[in-house]
């Protein structure tokens, strides 16, 4: 049995993405990003805490901020800002998936499934 546990959060930043005619310039967005890591086992108390811990300090990191100059040479496109977030919980926790929307109306996800 898998059990997954999940925290949301809200942070502002700016993006371009060049192969895209519309969004080529710097622009920004309130993003809201989803993550779901594995929990230990049903009666795991730790990992939410800590999913919700480390989720917050990398959207206080990167609230406010440029994607290109959190991230330099990374894709600053939906899929590569939540593979971004992805990877850097990884490095406490099982993540599962990440899910992150724009504001307006678009969203990427990113799974991993080396538990």
């Amino acid at each position: 049995m898998n059990i997954l546990v999940g925290y949301e959060k809200v942070f502002s930043a700016s993006h371009e993405v060049p192969d895209e005619p519309r969004c080529s310039h710097p622009h920004g967005h309130t993003f809201r990003v989803c993550v779901e890591v594995f929990a230990k086992g049903p009666l795991d108390d730790a990992t939410p805490g800590l999913l919700r811990e480390s989720l917050s300090d990398v959207v206080r990191e990167m609230d406010g901020r440029s994607i290109g100059e959190m991230a330099p040479g990374a894709s600053q496109s939906l899929h590569g800002i939540a593979a971004y977030i992805g990877e850097r919980l990884k490095l406490l926790l099982k993540v599962k998936r990440v899910v992150i929307f724009d504001g307006t109306g678009h969203m990427a996800m990113v799974e991993w499934d080396d538990r």
